[in-house]
């Protein structure tokens, strides 16, 4: 696997409305709340949900629709890892921008 296939991670946006924050990991997953915490723990709380289910589905066809890019799958994957072992999935998303 090249360093480029291995460096990949989906991009990161934030949608701001007057009723709270949307944080959506680009082609894989999304979180919402009224602050920006509350959308980065839902966004947490459901990437670890399918991370662990695709770690689960071993291989198989990914468990998930919308799951197609081999790209998003090996994120997804080493994610599962990472959340299997009980490791804080915070740096490994948001990088040095982590909300507080």
């Amino acid at each position: 696997m090249s360093d480029a296939q291995t460096q990949w991670s989906p991009g990161l946006e934030l949608d701001e409305h007057p009723d709270g924050c949307r944080l959506v990991l680009v082609g894989v997953t999304r979180g919402h709340g009224s602050t920006l915490q509350e959308a980065s723990a839902d966004l947490l709380t459901r990437l670890f949900d399918l991370s662990v289910a695709v770690r689960r589905a071993a291989g198989a066809k990914p468990p998930v629709r919308g799951v197609h890019r081999p790209e998003v799958w090996r994120w997804l994957w080493r994610t599962g890892d990472l959340a299997l072992r009980g490791e804080d999935l915070r740096a490994h998303v948001f990088g040095d921008a982590l909300p507080v």
